[in-house]
């Protein structure tokens, strides 16, 4: 697990271990993976974000992955956009890579379910249930050992968050005090992290007013 990147972690907290399916709707996993992604590009100083919009600060290949396709992407539009845009246009092929990469990787397993509209019906239980346990329970120790927390985690919390994974154990903690708690975090955050987590809010409200018209 130690390799197992920012994106992959929001995947795997995102859905239950045991039947696959994701807790919120495949729309919000989606938009939360490509924050995830950016956020990780944030962060190594490779993407940033001006004025509201993505643009690339490093273009220089690091390993012919993932990563370098995302900065490739975004370096080849002939014009600038906002995190909202890049949600609802790379939110499906983010939940695809990621779903197959944690297949790959011996973590997840496919399983075929019914077909609903567009999406493929499939789900995506662990191969062990503690493997895919531990990015939740890890998440949950740092979060109350404030002192431990990192920025990646504090990045994980915000988005899951975001779009509205349910990610503290117990009972002890209400929604008020999550809330607080998630709100310090994005305060403690560059600048740039807590632009990209105010763009997923914003996708969040156009999907929101997409399911409800």
């Amino acid at each position: 697990m130690a390799n197992v990147q920012l994106a992959e972690l929001f995947f795997l907290i995102s859905h239950d271990e045991t039947s696959g399916r994701p807790l919120v709707s495949i729309e919000r996993v989606e938009c939360g993976l490509v924050g995830a992604m950016f956020g990780e590009l944030i962060i190594d100083g490779r993407l940033g974000i001006k004025d509201g919009l993505i643009v690339v600060l490093d273009k220089e290949p690091v390993g012919g992955g993932l990563s370098d396709s995302l900065v490739n992407t975004v370096d080849q539009q002939s014009t600038e956009h906002p995190v909202r845009t890049w949600t609802r246009e790379l939110g499906p092929d983010a939940y695809r890579i990621m779903a197959e990469r944690l297949i790959a990787s011996g973590l997840l397993r496919r399983e075929r379910g019914r077909k609903l509209f567009s999406h493929p019906g499939e789900r995506y239980p662990a191969v062990d249930l503690y493997d895919v346990a531990r990015p939740r329970l890890m998440l949950n120790h740092v979060l109350y050992n404030r002192e431990e927390i990192d920025l990646t985690h504090a990045l994980l919390a915000a988005l899951l968050s975001a779009v509205g994974v349910k990610f503290i154990l117990g009972h002890d903690t209400n929604r008020h005090e999550l809330r607080s708690l998630v709100t310090s975090l994005i305060s403690a955050m560059p600048g740039q992290l807590q632009e990209l987590v105010a763009g997923v809010d914003e996708s969040m409200a156009s999907i929101s007013m997409t399911t409800y018209r």
